[in-house]
This record gives C-alpha cells, sequence and structure tokens, in this order.
C-alpha cells in the first residue's frame, strides 16, 4: 500500500489466480480462508478516500477457472482463488527514485563506495572505514547506528568484524525466467508443484510449492526456482543445465507452456 501511495505510476494492483483441488489443504475452502486473512491485513486498513486501494479478491467456480485458463490441469479442480497483489513495473527506475527523494529530504546519497572495515567500540559499531573505488581515496564514516543492508554478503561483512566468523551461512540461489510467450493479460497465476530436489525441499521446508506466471509487458516471469549455495556470492552464475533443470520443472507443472531454451529472454 505504501508503494502504491508513493511510487503511483510504476506500482499497480496485480490479479492472482489460484487453482484449488479437493477440498482439503489445497481446496478452496481452505485456501480461501488464508486469502481471507490476508486481505483482512491489506485490505481491511482504513484508507483516504483518495488513496489507491488493493481490490478485495474472492473464489471462482470450476467453470470461471476453465474460462479464464481453459489449458489447467482439470483432474479434481473445485475451483479457484482470486487475489490481489501489487506489481513493480521497473524495479531499477524506482530504486533511482527513491534515492532522488532521500537526497531531496536532507539524505546523503554515495555510490562506488566499499566498506573496508568498521569503527568499534567495546562491543559496538560506532562507524565504517570507507573506500572510494573510483579515486582509491579511503576516510571514516561515523553515526549512532550502522545498518547492513548486505544480503548475501554477510560472510564478508562479518569477516571485517571477527577474524573468523564462527558460523558460516548457506543461502538459497533464487531465480526466475523471463521468457518471451505472455500466456494471460492481466493476471498473474499459481501453478502447484512437487518438489523432487530433496535438497530444494529441504531449503524451503516443504515438499510442494507455487510456480507463479506473471505477465510483465509483453512477456511472462515465471519463478521462483530455488537451490542451495554456499560459495562465495561473487562467483554466482546460473549455468545453462540449471535454466533447462528449471524448464523441465515448468513443463512438469504446466505442460502446455511447451518452453524450451530458445524461450527464455533473461534469467534473474
Amino acid at each position: 500500500m505504501v508503494l502504491m501511495k508513493i511510487a503511483a505510476h510504476l506500482v499497480h494492483p496485480l490479479p492472482v489466480f489460484i487453482p484449488a483441488y479437493g477440498h482439503f489443504i489445497h481446496g478452496k475452502e481452505i485456501l480461501s480462508l488464508g486469502f481471507k486473512v490476508h486481505d483482512h491485513l491489506v485490505c481491511g486498513v482504513p484508507h483516504d478516500d483518495d488513496e489507491p486501494k488493493i481490490p478485495r479478491g474472492g473464489t471462482v467456480s470450476r467453470e470461471e477457472c476453465l474460462q479464464t485458463f481453459p489449458d489447467i490441469e482439470r483432474k479434481r479442480l473445485s475451483g479457484g482463488i482470486i487475489s490481489y497483489d501489487c506489481q513493480l513495473s521497473d524495479s531499477e527506475r524506482f530504486i533511482i527514485s527513491l534515492a532522488q527523494s532521500a537526497a531531496k529530504q536532507g539524505a546523503d546519497v554515495a555510490n562506488n563506495l566499499e566498506v573496508i572495515g568498521f569503527i568499534k567500540n567495546k562491543n559496538r559499531i560506532r562507524g565504517a572505514r570507507i573506500k572510494d573505488i573510483l579515486t582509491g581515496d579511503e576516510f571514516d564514516f561515523r553515526a549512532s547506528f550502522v545498518v547492513s543492508t548486505c544480503g548475501p554478503w554477510l560472510q564478508s561483512i562479518l569477516g571485517l568484524i571477527e577474524q573468523s566468523p564462527e558460523k558460516r551461512y548457506g543461502f538459497s540461489k533464487a531465480f526466475d525466467l523471463v521468457v518471451k510467450h505472455k500466456f494471460l493479460n492481466d493476471i498473474a497465476i499459481g501453478i502447484r508443484t512437487q518438489i523432487k530436489n530433496y535438497k530444494t525441499s529441504e531449503l524451503l521446508g516443504r515438499r510442494s510449492r507455487y510456480l507463479c506466471i506473471t505477465p510483465w509487458k509483453n512477456y511472462s516471469l515465471i519463478g521462483t526456482e530455488h537451490l542451495p549455495f554456499e560459495d562465495n556470492p561473487d562467483n554466482l552464475s546460473i549455468p545453462e543445465h540449471e535454466i533447462t533443470n528449471f524448464l523441465r520443472k515448468i513443463s512438469e507443472a504446466y505442460p502446455q507452456a511447451s518452453l524450451g531454451l530458445e524461450d527464455v529472454r533473461f534469467v534473474y
């Protein structure tokens, strides 16, 4: 809701269709209950009349499911759920706009700087030693609070604080595919599939998941694939065989997609 308010030109509501099968944990009744809680948390917050709003979702019948997505698996199909989320059409543009807005409000924004050490006082971090990677200059930056947003580079940051960090953290290598086909206009679909890779199942803590096919401009985003990753993040790569394996999983969940490597336009 916040992003819809501050970046209405980049963020818009997107309906998400979730087919339901049977009448148990993946049936329409249980899914509907879960999404009603979602709607209460997201849509039930009071708004000003002129603020953008996320529409409330609802259930759809088996017949409506087949009208919306005729290629869907029909066996035990009992209906579906329509929920709403927000789609950010251009994340890079949003980040630049956010930095510009912060600067206008008095924030100091800097790029191409590397943290090479920390300023410590007893057991507290009081600042950081910074290197300008364009000029090579080094300087200290002191602050009341230092917030790390290093993501998977956590181990490297801890190495600047401790000589030998006690614990190594494993990560998930998560990636999505951008494919040239647009399967549905202005609606995303979540297709449930079994997780056959033991390591991925252990990583996610479950044996099944939803693959989401989301329209984006003239393409579709499909994801997300999760694989265990314990290497240095600087060495991250997505080799062709991992893309091929993910395409195979997509074909198992949605055979009508008929996707091959030639259909992949981008991996991120």
